[in-house]
């Protein structure tokens, strides 16, 4: 499962571990391992990291990590997919573009609302045409946050 990665994100992957790895045992207590895998760029809550390491026996090895890693990328990756599919209901023209306004509207007002704040932040990190966002812009800008 883990040769789903390059050599760099490999790479980058055993710079985290290194770090927490810190008396080289080759193990990472549990207790860390949520906090590792945010410092490897995914974002996850504490109970995708219970499910994570629930059958590990207190520690995980680098494999295991690296199983986790694929894991939460794949998760990630659907839920990004899940995300555009969601913003293609308002985009009747299937254009791959939303209106500001109509973003405003939706994030305010639907779901798990965030505040006009909020909103003018994700906004203000997206390229705007003629009043408009693409989607798929603002999905990566949501799912680095």
């Amino acid at each position: 499962m883990a040769s789903i990665f390059t050599d760099d994100e490999k790479k980058q992957f055993k710079e985290v571990w290194k770090l927490f790895d810190k008396d080289g045992t080759g193990t990472v207590a549990n207790k860390d391992v949520g906090t590792m895998i945010r410092a490897a760029g995914e974002n996850l809550t504490e109970g995708e990291v219970m499910d994570h390491v629930a059958d590990t026996g207190g520690s995980v090895d680098f494999n295991s990590f690296l199983e986790m890693m694929a894991k939460q990328s794949a998760a990630s990756k659907d839920s990004e997919e899940e995300i555009v599919e969601c913003f293609k209901v308002f985009d009747q023209e299937g254009k791959g573009y939303i209106a500001v306004s109509e973003l405003k509207h939706i994030m305010t007002s639907l779901g798990e609302k965030l505040d006009d704040d909020e909103v003018t932040e994700m906004v203000s990190e997206a390229t705007i045409e003629d009043g408009k966002v693409k989607y798929a812009e603002l999905v990566k800008i949501l799912m680095a946050g």
